[in-house]
């Protein structure tokens, strides 16, 4: 229980981090990187400010530390391949998303617009990982879903935030059930995440 929600991106995050630490000698970044896993996101304490990542974000603010841009892993390595298995909330499913579960998704408000296109290019480099991109009004209060994960506390705080996912409930049926087991993960897809994260990254090379 709880693999694709949330080892997954704990999964992803662990190897982007051990990635960069082994190129460090000859990758040199004109950004700092911080990695940072948030506990208490689940009910009953998401949305309060007791959340781990609200907490985070409120002390950030507080204390008026640099941050130039978040990257929230929430859900990460489920994917289905079959025409239709591949939902979305309303509007969206009237819109030209894949119908087909085997990309990954980038969300941001309109403040995170420029940090979600860069990051959209920088994934279009990895062929073997389509990416769709949503841009979200007024902090996503019209589509709620979309606020469920950690990066929603950085959105309240005005900071420039994107959720990378596999979309949840809207593709895994075993969302918050006992049969989201790790052998359910694509870990082909969790190890092509990783390489356009490193893509990213290394579009912010000093190099």
């Amino acid at each position: 229980m709880g693999a694709d929600d949330n080892a997954s991106a704990i999964a992803v995050q662990l190897e982007t981090a051990r990635h960069l630490m082994m190129q460090k000698d000859h990758l040199e970044l004109n950004l700092a990187v911080k990695f940072v896993s948030f506990p208490l996101e689940e009910p009953p304490t998401f949305g309060t400010p007791h959340m781990g990542s609200s907490v985070y974000a409120h002390n950030a603010w507080k204390t008026n530390e640099q941050i130039d841009g978040m990257i929230c892993l929430e859900m990460v390595g489920y994917t289905c391949h079959d025409e239709g298995c591949q939902d979305y909330p309303f509007p969206l499913m009237f819109f030209d998303y894949p119908k087909q579960g085997n990309f990954i998704g980038i969300v941001g408000n309109f403040k995170s617009r420029k940090f979600t296109n860069d990051l959209f290019e920088a994934f279009g480099k990895n062929p073997n990982l389509p990416a769709a991109k949503l841009t979200v009004p007024v902090g996503g209060f019209l589509l709620p879903s979309v606020r469920l994960s950690d990066h929603s506390s950085f959105w309240h705080r005005d900071y420039k935030v994107v959720m990378v996912t596999d979309t949840a409930f809207y593709r895994n049926p075993h969302y918050h059930r006992i049969s989201d087991t790790v052998e359910k993960l694509d870990y082909a897809f969790m190890a092509e995440l990783v390489k356009s994260l490193l893509l990213y990254f290394c579009s912010h090379s000093k190099s």
